[in-house]
């Protein structure tokens, strides 16, 4: 689907046909491989945030102008606190740099920290798409993407995007105009075709962290048979390992940084953890049930069973829901964005589920990984910790016949880190200074 993708634009000619066209081509994708029933475009927004985010504006009158170096980071709340592992590299190589995320007010000490009011863009631009009249070039997309699927694209929201879009360009550019930056730094969680935008303007240097995994269909990083001058990409990559990028056509400068890797494992008793992916929730639900049965019931398993579900804020609800499956089970632990991933596995861990980075990570560390096939994304067999099923159901009959076998699982520690490498403090370091 993704090669097809890439020949639709190329056929239509959609970069030049449709201003600002990698504004829109991500939710596009999505809507033509039919991952989304509809666009998907507009995010979940709490009205009660509204007086809030209207504060975060005044952000920048005690903006120090003298600063050298922005972080924009994506922070989540884990262990009782937010948490964001770039930062904390960060504050180990420098003092004197800015660091903004969206919305959440973190309390940090010896950072210099603002909120930067994006969810405040995404409303108002919501508000105003439904207000004002969208361009033309929006009907003709929408053709096309119609001629071609046989369904119809939501034009208000591909105009709240350009909206939002040109919100934060102007926001970022008046922030770099007046400050004396000379590099950012950001982890896309979002669009930052924007932000982009503005630092090169203003002759800003930009790092990219990387966050998850970079495949082939990561449309924001990968460009093949598109021109340099189509797309807005950041000056540097800074990766994982450079097998990430090595059969891409990634335009940044990459730059192997590694991450952080646990020097032990913690002590407690093996466990079985399923990590979930975005997709297919009714799918997963099945497996989790049969899964907690046979464990519990047909075979008595004392041990505990951990489901991670993906930290993304669209699975809050999914979360919730299978807190309350799984009330009764008092080994099974459903968690969310509560613990670090690296901090639920030992030794002795045993880690199934679909396509996920948590998968490379852990087979990355050694620890037996059960992969099942995705759809979605291709999970490269290059790591011999990794046993790779055709579906859930071949997956759950191995583990019903060779349930006794498998309760014996430990680490391998005749591997090389291939994905994850040691994190490069030295080399974070002089990034920062030069």
């Amino acid at each position: 689907m993704y090669k097809q993708f890439l020949d639709f634009e190329e056929l239509n000619n959609l970069y030049d046909t449709i201003p600002d066209w990698e504004l829109y081509r991500k939710s596009i994708y999505y809507f033509y491989s039919n991952n989304n029933s509809n666009t998907n475009i507009k995010k979940r927004i709490s009205f009660s945030l509204f007086f809030d985010l209207l504060s975060s504006l005044l952000w920048l009158i005690p903006f120090p102008i003298f600063s050298k170096v922005v972080y924009i980071g994506h922070p989540r709340y884990i262990q009782n606190h937010w948490y964001d592992e770039n930062l904390e590299n960060l504050k180990k190589t420098s003092n004197s740099f800015i660091y903004i995320n969206q919305s959440k007010q973190l309390n940090l000490k010896n950072v210099f920290h603002r909120r930067v009011p994006f969810l405040f863009f995404k409303l108002l631009s919501i508000i105003i798409s439904r207000i004002k009249r969208p361009p033309v070039y929006f009907k003709n997309l929408n053709q096309i993407v119609s001629n071609e699927t046989g369904k119809q694209i939501n034009i208000l929201d591909l105009e709240s995007i350009r909206l939002y879009n040109k919100f934060v360009f102007l926001y970022f550019d008046l922030l770099f105009s007046i400050s004396s930056l000379s590099k950012v730094f950001f982890v896309r969680s979002d669009n930052y075709t924007s932000l982009l935008k503005a630092a090169k303007k203003n002759n800003i240097q930009s790092f990219e962290f990387q966050h998850g995994d970079i495949v082939k269909e990561e449309l924001s990083i990968n460009h093949p048979k598109i021109k340099k001058s189509k797309v807005s990409y950041a000056d540097k990559l800074l990766v994982y390992s450079n097998i990430w990028t090595k059969d891409l056509s990634v335009f940044s400068d990459v730059i192997e940084i590694g991450k952080k890797r646990p020097k032990q494992f913690n002590s407690h008793s093996s466990n079985i953890i399923l990590v979930l992916e975005i997709f297919n929730p009714d799918e997963q639900i099945k497996f989790c049930n049969q899964l907690a049965k046979l464990l519990y019931i047909t075979f008595s398993f004392e041990k505990n069973f951990i489901i991670k579900v993906h930290p993304s804020t669209s699975q809050v609800d999914f979360y919730k829901q299978l807190k309350g499956l799984f009330i009764n089970y008092p080994l099974i632990t459903v968690v969310y964005t509560q613990q670090l991933f690296e901090n639920l596995l030992n030794k002795n861990s045993l880690v199934i589920g679909k396509y996920s980075t948590a998968l490379f990570y852990s087979s990355d560390l050694g620890v037996n990984t059960f992969v099942v096939k995705s759809k979605i994304r291709e999970f490269p067999l290059k790591l011999n910790t990794v046993k790779v099923f055709n579906s859930y159901k071949d997956l759950f009959t191995y583990l019903k016949d060779n349930f006794h076998n498998i309760l014996n699982f430990n680490q391998n520690l005749d591997f090389k880190p291939t994905y994850f490498k040691n994190f490069n403090i030295k080399l974070l370091s002089r990034i920062i200074l030069n």
